[in-house]
């Protein structure tokens, strides 16, 4: 029984290591360098919140909402302006945005 055991916990730490199944799985950075960079003069909400990470819906009506008040983006940094946007957040995401 307990080599039964070793032997079923062996294949599946092996199978879980497998190349192949690791290759197939996306993660969210790898998705994101495949889009075409947001335009936050030109980006809706929710497109905004769909591709950056760590802004939600609210944040990016927030952004929305500044771009209306006060006109385009003139750079990336001005996104630090809005309420709920720092600098490791605008860091973590500069790569995926344009203006």
């Amino acid at each position: 029984m307990k080599k039964l055991i070793a032997v079923t916990i062996a294949s599946a730490a092996l199978w879980l290591s497998s190349p192949t199944l690791s290759n197939d799985i996306d993660t969210s950075s790898d998705y994101q360098q495949q889009l075409p960079a947001v335009n936050i003069n030109h980006a809706d909400a929710e497109t905004i919140a769909d591709r950056l990470s760590g802004i939600g819906l609210v944040k990016a009506q927030a952004i929305v909402d500044y771009r209306q008040q006060h006109g385009p983006f003139r750079s990336l940094e001005e996104l630090t302006m809005v309420t709920g946007i720092g600098e490791a957040l605008l860091d973590k995401n500069r790569a995926y945005l344009s203006l």
